[in-house]
């Protein structure tokens, strides 16, 4: 017996047990066998004799040595193994599957494995063991076992006495099949809000964002699509009326809320017209496609019709209209050249009345090219100083003393010729040259009030005229100090002259206004009558002069017109201001000036608009003359 054994031996025979004991042999060669000797007691010769046993002794040492080789390879495999009897009992468990279930394999063989594990009794894995146990087919599972939190992986096949258990800890696979799923959502989270952004970004570029309407880059590719497949098409370029005022008035709030109200309205008329679009600012335009001139003007009186109903907005009534200029395409134009003659259209609805319609026609068409030409060669005239500056005298009447001089701008272009300042003036208003145009001509009044004051002449007030436009800037005060300061020249030898209508639609210009006369700068009102001002407004303004319009001084040829003339005098007084009678061009209006006690008279009767250099002649000539003509 091998000497290890012995001992294994040996105490089964004093346990007096029979049975049978599995030990190592050594033969005479030296040679190691395993064997199994199962025996069984027979007899006892005597009460204190040795038992007799027989027994016999098997050779089992191929069948051990190829068990120890099965053992060694399932001990080895990377999957946990087990092998579980009939009545669940785990008849055998490798290192793995210690590992994995987390119990030694002594405290698992021998006992029923749902024991450790009672919650797998609810899950595929027991429905998997049991159909293997029962059916003797093999069986694929793979699920989470809550208890341990771990992904499993499971192959049973039936066994002679139960069913042998090949199972993995597929965790980490999942996580990683979990994490590559979650990569993916995020990737197509990612790719979604891209495209939705994406989206977003291609909407806001054709849409206006105040509106929802289209804005103007989509309206010009769809002129310019349907411009360039010969499509008939009427334009209508609407421009909301007075809007301004509502903004300075209301506020940019209220005035954003009326724009989006005129949007949705012009949405209504979506199933009629084929394009609505805000072009900016409170500009809208529409497209009619290959339609006849009657619905196209039927639709537009509709339009206009719906936006003179009132808007509700915040509480607050709010009553607006709208000009329309209209044009139609003809074969070869460009949606820019559509858009420009529907455009020049609607100042024309502006300037004959606000809530109407103006059709493009050729004669309109001539007018843009020269409005083009003008605000091109305006802007380089402008650039370069082209213009010059003319001077009219203004009178006291009593005395015929020289007492104010107004600056008037002129302007000839060598391909143009003269070009009036009722033309030039209101394109530069419109087009922005204004400003440069104003402080070019408040700069050369102030230098030849200068030099006329330095050169001894008689003292007069110079005069220039203010764009409304110039007067709401804040810097106007600056700019006007720093030109009377560069030119040397008093303060009091120089005003400025706003036209009364102007003050009816800019509360803003009271402010302009206020900070010029603090300079010590004179202050005229300008075609005095023409405006409608309140007397409440006109009392609280800074004003020196009004300038009675000339259409006061023609009309003055009756006693009711006299009676009129010397009304508006007696308002100028009653305003501590001086009444100067403007456009006084014969002898009969000039004694009607007088007749209604003007303080001073000006016009072609007394001087002429001339050069600087000309001043002290055409001065000293309408002096002569006064003189003559005034009653004594």
């Amino acid at each position: 017996m091998h000497p290890e054994d012995r001992e294994t031996a040996r105490k089964l025979i004093e346990s007096r047990e029979t049975g049978g004991v599995r030990y190592r042999i050594v033969n005479r060669d030296g040679e190691v066998r395993h064997v199994v000797v199962r025996s069984e007691r027979v007899d006892t010769i005597t009460q204190d004799g040795p038992e007799r046993y027989m027994g016999v002794v098997i050779d089992i040492t191929d069948s051990y040595q190829a068990s120890t080789l099965v053992a060694d390879t399932v001990e080895s495999i990377s999957d946990a193994y087990m092998v579980l009897g009939r009545d669940w009992t785990v008849l055998y468990a490798n290192r793995k599957c210690e590992e994995i279930l987390g119990h030694p394999r002594d405290v698992l063989m021998g006992r029923v494995l749902w024991d450790f594990y009672p919650e797998a009794l609810e899950t595929p894995f027991f429905a998997a063991y049991r159909d293997s146990m029962e059916n003797r087919r093999s069986n694929e599972v793979e699920d989470f076992y809550e208890p341990l939190g771990i992904w499993f992986e499971a192959r049973v096949y039936p066994f002679p006495d139960g069913i042998a258990v090949y199972f993995r800890d597929v965790t980490a696979r999942h996580e990683l099949e979990a994490e590559r799923q979650r990569m993916l959502e995020k990737e197509q989270e990612a790719r979604s809000a891209a495209e939705e952004a994406r989206k977003q970004a291609e909407y806001q570029a054709k849409h206006d964002s105040l509106t929802g309407l289209i804005g103007r880059i989509e309206l010009m590719r769809r002129l310019e699509e349907a411009c360039s497949a010969g499509k008939a098409t009427t334009l209508f370029f609407l421009d909301v009326d007075r809007f301004k005022l509502v903004n300075d008035s209301l506020g940019h709030a209220m005035g954003d809320q009326l724009l989006r109200e005129v949007g949705r309205r012009l949405e209504e008329f979506r199933d009629h017209v084929d394009v609505i679009a805000r072009f900016g600012g409170d500009e809208f335009v529409l497209a009619l496609f290959d339609r006849d001139q009657g619905i196209a003007a039927l639709i537009v009186q509709r339009i206009l019709e719906e936006l003179r109903r009132p808007f509700s907005i915040e509480g607050r009534l709010l009553h607006a209209t709208a000009s329309v200029g209209v044009a139609e395409s003809t074969p070869g134009m460009s949606a820019e050249e559509l858009l420009l003659n529907a455009d020049v259209t609607l100042y024309r609805a502006k300037e004959t009345g606000r809530d109407r319609m103006v059709w493009f026609d050729e004669t309109l068409r001539d007018e843009l090219h020269r409005r083009v030409e003008v605000e091109a060669k305006l802007r380089e005239a402008i650039r370069y100083e082209a213009l010059s500056m003319h001077f009219q005298p203004s009178y006291e009447i009593a005395t015929g003393t020289l007492t104010d001089v107004e600056g008037l701008a002129r302007w000839t272009d060598p391909d143009l010729g003269p070009v009036s300042p009722g033309e030039f003036i209101p394109i530069a208003e419109e087009s922005g040259l204004i400003h440069g145009l104003g402080s070019w001509a408040t700069g050369r009044v102030a230098e030849e009030a200068a030099t006329w004051q330095k050169n001894g002449a008689i003292p007069a007030t110079f005069w220039a005229n203010i764009s409304t436009n110039q007067l709401v800037r804040p810097d106007i005060a600056f700019l006007l100090a720093d030109q009377l300061e560069h030119a040397g020249l008093d303060p009091e030898r120089f005003g400025i002259e706003v036209t009364e209508s102007a003050l009816v639609d800019d509360a803003k210009l009271a402010e302009g206004l206020s900070r010029v006369a603090g300079l010590g700068v004179k202050v005229a009102i300008d075609d005095f009558g023409t405006g409608f001002s309140s007397i409440s407004r006109l009392r609280e303004l800074p004003v020196d002069i009004l300038k009675i319009d000339r259409s006061f001084i023609a009309g003055a040829d009756s006693e009711v017109g006299v009676e009129t003339l010397s009304a508006i005098v007696d308002l100028a007084h009653a305003l501590g201001a001086t009444a100067i009678a403007e456009g006084v061009e014969t002898r009969e209006e000039f004694e009607a000036v007088c007749r209604a006690n003007c303080d001073r008279v000006s016009g072609y009767r007394f001087g002429y608009p001339v050069p600087p250099q000309e001043l002290p002649g055409e001065v000293e000539w309408g002096q002569r003359r006064l003189l003559e003509e005034t009653p004594s």
